[in-house]
């Protein structure tokens, strides 16, 4: 699996990951066998060539669920990584029509 580059905290550098990505949110994680918040559904239709407008829906919709901690750290982890990973990042988060 490729690797990912999450964040540009201490100094402009970001963290490097291999594998899946696992992290804790209400008890659930976050992997590559489904979406963290599976009742979170984004139509992301159309965004191709937009991938800010793409983060600031996923983003939108996470908070408006009232998940405010994940919705920071989508927004985090797909502004830190390649353009190209913006909808595979989404789908670890939420549920992509």
């Amino acid at each position: 699996m490729a690797s990912r580059r999450l964040g540009a905290r201490n100094g402009g550098r970001g963290v490097r990951l291999s594998g899946p990505i696992a992290t804790e949110d209400e008890g659930r994680s976050v992997s590559s066998e489904g979406p963290l918040f599976p009742e979170v559904v984004v139509d992301l239709t159309g965004q191709e060539t937009k991938p800010v407008a793409s983060v600031a829906l996923v983003r939108r919709e996470l908070q408006k669920a009232g998940h405010r901690e994940a919705a920071r750290r989508f927004t985090e982890e797909a502004l830190g990584g390649p353009t190209g990973e913006i909808r595979a990042t989404a789908a670890r988060y939420v549920t992509l029509t």
